[in-house]
């Protein structure tokens, strides 16, 4: 199991898991539009109510499927299943950026190999953001704190290996 926590610049409302250069939002347009996590060819789109600023990143891997969290912690949950190709190795990714920017360190060098993998993902804090962002007072720019869990929307994202491509499936909505 490896565990790395940071944070991810989102913009607009959402950041990506892609692998290799070969990743493509086919499929995508499939999901309904409020999904907190939608698939295409080798990516994985992470949607997030805030903009322009950053959210907290946890993302941990296990070798097989792990047990689901506490939803009460949480706002919402989905998984997905999604393959990766290889060259490079999957990574996260913020739009329009190039890869590594807009990303804490620790989250920089995160590895998951190629192939088949199962995708939960947990958010919390998310209609604070939302109303932060409305209000403007989201921190943005240099204002954003050095300290992921200093940010309103919180994410967790578990990873493991499959061997088959299971249906998406809402845990919490």
């Amino acid at each position: 199991m490896e565990e790395r926590y940071g944070r991810i610049r989102v913009s607009p409302f959402q950041f990506y898991i892609c692998g290799g250069e070969s990743w493509d939002f086919e499929g995508t347009e499939q999901w309904p539009a409020a999904s907190l996590l939608k698939t295409g060819k080798s990516l994985v789109t992470v949607a997030s109510k805030t903009d322009t600023s950053a959210v907290g990143l946890r993302a941990v891997t296990h070798e097989s499927e792990p047990d689901a969290r506490d939803l009460n912690e949480w706002e919402r949950a989905e998984e997905v299943s999604v393959t990766f190709d290889g060259d490079p190795d999957p990574y996260f990714l913020v739009p329009f950026q190039n890869p590594g920017a807009g990303l804490d360190s620790d989250l920089e060098d995160f590895y998951i190999a190629p192939g088949s993998w199962r995708v939960r993902a947990y958010v919390r804090g998310s209609q604070q953001a939302y109303e932060m962002g409305l209000a403007g007072t989201l921190p943005t720019g240099d204002d954003i704190p050095s300290d992921p869990s200093a940010l309103p929307e919180q994410f967790l994202i578990d990873f493991w290996p499959v061997t088959s491509l299971d249906p998406a499936r809402v845990l919490k909505d």
